[in-house]
């Protein structure tokens, strides 16, 4: 203990704790969709949802550039399938 206090530099605390174990590796992140069937029905789902929202906020934009503000009716597209994606 007095080894480590008296320490000044992290070399010598390096000395100093040589002998303890090595730190567990950092776990590695984690897959969103997982490997199996399962896995990959959601992924492909995922992607169909993402492009047809997609299409329609680009449309949504495209309308509401040229006949001004209008309801974010792409909302209601996006909104219900986005929300059985999440709880699945």
């Amino acid at each position: 203990m007095r080894s480590v206090w008296a320490a000044r530099t992290r070399g010598e605390l390096e000395r100093a704790t040589a002998d303890l174990p090595a730190l567990p590796p950092e776990p590695g992140r984690r897959p969103v969709f997982s490997d199996t069937d399962g896995g990959t029905a959601m992924r492909v789902l995922t992607i169909v949802w993402a492009g047809l929202t997609a299409v329609n906020l680009v449309i949504w934009g495209i309308i509401s550039l040229s006949a001004g503000a209008l309801y974010p009716w792409w909302v209601w597209v996006a909104g219900p399938a986005g929300a059985v994606l999440l709880v699945l």
